[in-house]
């Protein structure tokens, strides 16, 4: 019996009738889950992950002759914007069967409807929400899947997931089915470490994208300059561009310059995650509608949200991991088999040579399929947040050690002891108090504060803290709550990109009106905590610079020739086991191409104190060697306390663990990064090199 004959008839139409064939990750995922295995399954972008699992899952358990309408299917989305997404089309695919799809976030609850969902699509927040009520529609779940697990692996929010669905088997008493979708996961075992902490019952099924990719690299001055190419791009064309940029300020400002001509106005968009719901559904409408457009967008748009088929992706910036490249370049042509992506390099950032090393760095590992590994992270701010909402949960009430050691025990590193101790920290911090004779514990004063302010949900970094945003009455979207202090009434801001005139502005709501002069306006400020490049991109950036392969047929016009002197210059003077370096301000400068935790720690090391780090050089007051460096991440375990800072990226419950527990968090991207031991050995291996200082301007580091 082949695969497709173990589906449901009505399910296998629903999902593949309208196509010729299956696709090769489809036919796969049939049999084991059928057979009632766990999954984790790592196929390209546009691979058909989704209908993968879903026409298996419901041919196990939708019965249509059952009259007892109830939730059997759990969705998890790690975005209100793909959640709903994915109700589209999993709607228009079961449309006629009787199965009922709905969605459960903060924007909507369509659990309060009087025919209770089948399948729900909704986020690991609101799942919270749904454990901590004791909604009493999760009762028969028998599936979960979860969606983009990229996303949620090794974060607080994967952590926070992973205790809920050991809560969730907890409340229904029962076991589920589970499958993890991703198209880019480095090691698909590892997923099942972290988030179900262990390999049981478990298969993994790897499918790589196969996509051709056809890359170009471009240099551009300015943004005028840019602005003019995108033009000439869609002048008398039908084409449909995907702008990513790395942050919303350089959003509004690719916005407004584009605006400049005439033609582009109406069909140019911003995208990101500060605009309300209502906003970006209105915005992913015309932009799917019309057939020359152009959005300009954060990664509010890497996931897979039906927005069209999009001619051409353009990335503004160099992302800073494989995983984000991948995800971006992916929206390209994905209703065929080749993927069209214009990297931009910009003059202007005095970065021209790392830039566009990067780029073809990232193109390479690409066209691979290759990506980091990194083995699963042991974090502990999500367990504070889940200890106190399983107490909420129970109304506040005094409860076990055993019981609330119990939600975390399928993590192998979380054991008694270190459950007692966060509990212990957490009465301290008079979030819970001790029973007064049992080995108990119960709400205190602070938890229930963190449950009125509806703090209690998430685990989202503290910088992340926002205010609404009205043009009226309409909520458009929201803001950092710092703008509240750095604007006043009457300034000229653009936002969605336009411009716009506050008009009120309070700790808790900005009030715009529309204006239509520009030429003063600012963009509001937002998180600058800049986001370090994956250290395997570093490495592989240095492995470019030294290889021989010719990029001429990606690099665009005056790149040819500027990475190809550069590279014939470097290669006569380096080795890839030198490490260049030269005298600058006094200082010794050393361009390891290791990344910022690696130079640190090097520097840490040699007990240097007025040190200077990036991702590429080190700079030190006194000369190094390297030969004595070792080439094992946990030699340099004496130095983990100074590795150590702390962040505005971290969560509230974060903040407050006991500092050892802080500290133990910070170094599981040292330990537990291949790449970052890879990097070790070759720098262990390295001798410095002296380069002439105009070696280093070419270089773009000076």
């Amino acid at each position: 019996m082949t695969p497709e004959k173990l589906l449901n008839n009505s399910i296998y139409r629903a999902f593949y009738g309208r196509f010729p064939s299956l696709m090769p990750a489809q036919i796969e995922c049939i049999e084991p889950i059928i057979t009632g295995k766990n999954m984790v399954l790592c196929s390209g972008t546009g691979s058909g992950k989704t209908e993968a699992v879903m026409a298996p899952l419901l041919s196990k358990y939708w019965n249509p002759g059952d009259a007892d309408e109830s939730l059997f299917l759990l969705y998890i989305a790690p975005t209100k914007a793909l959640a709903n997404d994915l109700e589209k089309r999993l709607k228009v695919a079961l449309l006629g069967l009787g199965i009922n799809v709905g969605i459960r976030h903060g924007d909507r609850d369509d659990l309060t409807r009087k025919k209770v969902p089948s399948i729900l699509i909704t986020t690991p927040e609101s799942l919270e929400v749904m454990l901590l009520r004791n909604d009493e529609a999760l009762l028969r779940i028998k599936a979960v899947v979860i969606d983009e697990v990229h996303l949620l692996y090794n974060t607080q929010r994967g952590l926070q997931l992973s205790i809920l669905l050991q809560r969730l088997r907890k409340y229904i008493d029962n076991d589920f089915q589970w499958a993890a979708l991703s198209a880019t996961i480095g090691k698909p075992e590892y997923i099942s470490d972290f988030m179900f902490g262990g390999r049981e019952n478990c298969c993994y099924i790897s499918h790589p994208s196969s996509r051709d990719i056809c890359p170009g690299v471009r240099l551009v001055n300015d943004l005028e300059e840019f602005s003019q190419l995108i033009f000439k791009l869609l002048e008398n064309n039908k084409v449909k561009l995907l702008i990513f940029a790395k942050s919303r300020k350089a959003c509004e400002s690719i916005a407004y310059h584009l605006k400049q001509f005439k033609p582009l106005q109406h069909c140019c968009f911003v995208h990101y995650s500060s605009l309300s719901h209502e906003s970006r559904l209105d915005i992913e409408k015309k932009f799917a509608f019309l057939e020359t457009a152009i959005c300009i967008a954060t990664s509010t748009l890497e996931l897979g949200i039906d927005i069209g088929d999009i001619n051409a992706a353009v990335l503004w910036d160099t992302p800073s991991n494989v995983e984000s490249f991948l995800q971006r370049i992916g929206r390209s042509n994905r209703r065929t088999n080749k993927t069209n992506v214009i990297c931009i390099v910009q003059k202007e950032k005095n970065s021209v040579i790392l830039d566009s090393i990067q780029y073809l760095a990232q193109i390479e590992v690409a066209k691979r399929s290759e990506l980091a590994i990194k083995e699963p992270y042991e974090l502990y701010g999500a367990v504070s947040q889940q200890l106190l909402a399983f107490i909420a949960s129970r109304q506040g009430s005094f409860t076990k050690l055993g019981d609330l050691y119990e939600i975390c025990s399928h993590l192998p590193y979380l054991t008694k002891d270190s459950i007692e101790i966060i509990l212990d920290n957490l009465v301290e911090q008079e979030y819970l108090k001790h029973h007064g004779f049992k080995k108990q514990y119960g709400a205190d004063e602070k938890l229930y504060k963190l449950i009125d302010l509806k703090m209690i949900y998430s685990n989202f970094a503290l910088s992340s803290q926002m205010i609404d945003v009205f043009q009226g009455t309409q909520l458009i979207g929201e803001v950092p709550r710092v703008n509240s202090l750095k604007f006043k009434a009457h300034d000229m801001v653009r936002f969605q990109g336009k411009c716009w005139k506050i008009q009120k502005i309070t700790p808790n709501e900005i009030v715009l009106q529309v204006n239509a002069r520009d030429h003063d306006a600012t963009t509001f400020y937002y998180d600058g905590s800049s986001v370090q490049i994956d250290p395997y991109i570093i490495e592989r950036s240095w492995q470019i610079i030294h290889s021989e392969t010719n990029h001429d047929e990606i690099l665009l016009r005056d790149l040819i020739s500027i990475i190809r002197e550069f590279r014939s210059d470097f290669q006569k003077h380096f080795t890839y086991y030198d490490i260049p370096y030269c005298s600058h301000n006094n200082k010794w400068k050393y361009f390891t191409f290791a990344g910022s935790l690696v130079n640190k720690a090097i520097a840490l090391y040699h007990n240097q104190t007025d040190f200077e780090v990036d991702d590429f050089c080190l700079s030190v007051k006194h000369k190094l060697k390297f030969s004595n460096i070792p080439s094992s991440p946990s030699d340099f375990s004496p130095f983990f306390e100074d590795l150590y800072e702390k962040t505005s990226n971290q969560s509230i419950y974060q903040q407050e663990l006991p500092i050892d527990m802080q500290k133990h968090e910070y170094n599981q991207e040292w330990l537990n990064n291949h790449t970052i031991a890879h990097i070790l050995e070759r720098i262990s291996k390295s001798t410095p090199k002296e380069m002439d200082s105009s070696v280093a301007k070419t270089l773009d580091l000076l």
